[in-house]
């Protein structure tokens, strides 16, 4: 898909390690991705991630609340973290704030 001069490149996973396997092969601008996956946590798949794609935005969602927890997945390598309840709103809220350039996404 492309949007301007740019190609949407998008993946489905459905756990952790496919997440990671997906990521590195199609090498999207962005990764969403939820806490809770099995085989390997989002944040264990983005910590991995992080280090092998450092330039790669992840934005984490999730259920669970509370700032230790945003503060953990900041300090971890996650770029943005949206509760469920917040969506979609907050998560439209972080891909224009990690993605500025780009046309507002709404």
């Amino acid at each position: 898909m492309e949007h301007g001069a740019r190609k949407i490149r998008v993946g489905t996973a459905s756990d952790g390690l496919r997440l990671r396997e997906k990521a590195e092969s199609l090498q999207p601008d962005l990764v969403l991705t939820d806490l809770s996956m099995p085989q390997l946590t989002g944040l264990e798949a983005a910590e991995q991630l992080r280090k092998s794609s450092p330039g790669l935005r992840i934005i984490l969602f999730t259920e669970l609340s509370g700032l230790s927890l945003r503060e953990e997945c900041l300090r971890r390598g996650v770029d943005g973290f949206v509760a469920k309840s917040q969506m979609p709103e907050q998560l439209m809220e972080e891909v224009n704030r990690l993605f500025p350039w780009n046309s507002r996404v709404e």
